[in-house]
């Protein structure tokens, strides 16, 4: 299993990352031709499009993941995802259509701007596209193709840019140049992912198919609600308590942070199939535990990163307007980092004890809207991203204990810990602190500070597995003799 764990996350972490990748390196031409005003109205759209999408299609995609890798044959797997493909696109079409209709209503209080219905239909017109590619692509990718997934990513991240540019800095079409790019990118990525997929999507319905992925994925509509609400969400409170222009900049710090959401998600991506299909192998908990202080030590050291370099490198990326993103980045990448761990606590999944996680993720959301609506109107955009990391704590720790109870993986909790807290203690420090003995004003301070704690995570998270291996290697080797 960790083998192919390993090769099937480089190539789905290249799928990620290229598209995340590509849209970090573009944000100086959209923050030049961008205003922060103009960065919140497409996020709070973003979000809207989130929300309609997950209620509409009944989060039906998930279903088909959970269910794809245990497909008996390809006429299983063909009606699995011949009607998550249909059932998506009628849904989403219904959908997008009622909005188009309700948008001249809707858009003067989802957004806070009179003018702006004309950019709602678009954002949800994008949605129908994104929403049916979503499909191919979690069949490719339940299927077990990460090369295909990566062809079908590329075309779409290569559409995106191309139409985005061009309507952009030729056309200035301000932000409706995003979501017409991204819609185009959509529908290029569905055309390669249906083509690649055709053998096992095609005109077929199945009702009893259909039972099977709504009884796993119902739950998850709350579940996804609750992650929603427990994270963009906060920007409507921003909006509405704020300004556009605060919600702009914590989009802005969110897109840098998601660095640690492109290197997680393809693990993520791979982890899913391979924890379905392998659970009950015995080796399968110990790879877990192993492979959650890799990445624990890996993304404690990148979210530090973030933190201590946040003046630069929006300096690099941003322009001067935008420069107030800074101090959001570290706690946004901290939210961001506690959110992906979960993947590595598959025992309500397994189980499909999904009301658990549905239950677990709107408390979650209700917890960070809370704190939102105490902490905006004090705090600013500054309340929304500290409110993310609480609630995203919370869920964490929930979302462990009931996975603990039903597959239990051995994981180091007191290392974990350690490097946590000492992460926390870095990352509170930045320009104009001193800590042993580094005036931290200085780039190449921070980057000993940062080198310094690299190498303390390596010893508490990663050096015990790799000893734990060599002996087990000699004992296996000397008993063989």
């Amino acid at each position: 299993m960790l083998r192919r764990l390993i090769v099937d996350s480089v190539l789905y972490t290249l799928a990620t990352a290229i598209p995340g990748l590509f849209g970090l390196a573009l944000l100086p031409v959209y923050t030049r031709f961008l205003h922060t005003s103009d960065y919140g109205l497409i996020d709070l759209i973003g979000l809207t499009s989130s929300i309609v999408t997950t209620i509409a299609t009944l989060e039906v995609s998930q279903g088909l993941a959970r269910h794809l890798p245990e497909a008996l044959g390809p006429e299983d797997r063909r009606k699995l995802s011949s009607t998550a493909f249909w059932f998506t696109g009628v849904t989403m079409l219904v959908a997008t259509g009622l909005l188009a209709l309700a948008a001249p209503r809707l858009a003067p209080f989802l957004l806070q701007k009179t003018n702006s219905a004309g950019l709602l239909r678009l954002g949800c017109a994008a949605a129908l596209m994104s929403a049916l590619q979503a499909v191919a692509l979690r069949h490719l990718r339940g299927s077990l193709r990460p090369k295909p997934y990566l062809l079908a990513t590329i075309a779409t991240v290569a559409v995106t840019t191309l139409v985005t540019l061009l309507l952009l800095t030729r056309y200035q079409l301000g932000p409706a140049a995003l979501f017409l790019g991204y819609g185009a990118g959509a529908t290029a990525g569905l055309a390669v992912g249906w083509r690649l997929a055709r053998a096992e999507i095609g005109w077929t319905w199945d009702v009893i198919a259909m039972r099977r992925m709504l009884k796993f994925s119902l739950p998850m509509v709350a579940s996804t609600l609750g992650i929603i609400a427990a994270g963009p969400a906060g920007r409507w409170i921003i909006a509405h308590s704020d300004s556009l222009d605060a919600a702009g900049l914590l989009g802005i710090a969110t897109r840098v942070a998601s660095v640690i959401g492109l290197a997680a998600s393809g693990l993520q991506q791979s982890l899913g199939p391979l924890i379905y299909t392998s659970h009950r192998q015995e080796r399968t908990p110990a790879n877990l535990a192993m492979s959650f202080s890799l990445f624990a030590a890996c993304g404690l050291t990148l979210c530090a990163g973030l933190s201590l370099f946040s003046p630069e490198i929006v300096h690099v990326i941003a322009a001067p307007r935008f420069h107030g993103a800074a101090a959001l980045i570290g706690p946004v990448s901290a939210a961001m980092l506690i959110m992906a761990t979960t993947m590595f606590a598959p025992g309500l999944e397994i189980e499909c004890k999904t009301s658990w996680i549905a239950g677990t993720g709107l408390t979650s959301g209700a917890v960070n809207l809370l704190l939102c609506w105490l902490w905006v109107p004090r705090f600013g955009a500054m309340g929304a991203a500290s409110a993310m990391c609480c609630s995203a704590t919370l869920q964490m720790l929930v979302i462990f204990s009931l996975s603990q109870r039903n597959y239990r993986v051995p994981h180091r909790w007191g290392r974990l810990v350690a490097a946590t807290l000492l992460t926390a203690l870095v990352t509170r420090s930045g320009p104009g602190a001193m800590i042993v003995g580094l005036d931290l004003d200085h780039w190449a301070a921070r980057g000993a500070l940062l080198g310094g704690l690299a190498v303390a995570c390596w010893l508490l998270l990663v050096q015990p597995f790799v000893q734990t291996s060599i002996r087990s290697h000699f004992l296996h080797g000397n008993s063989a003799h």
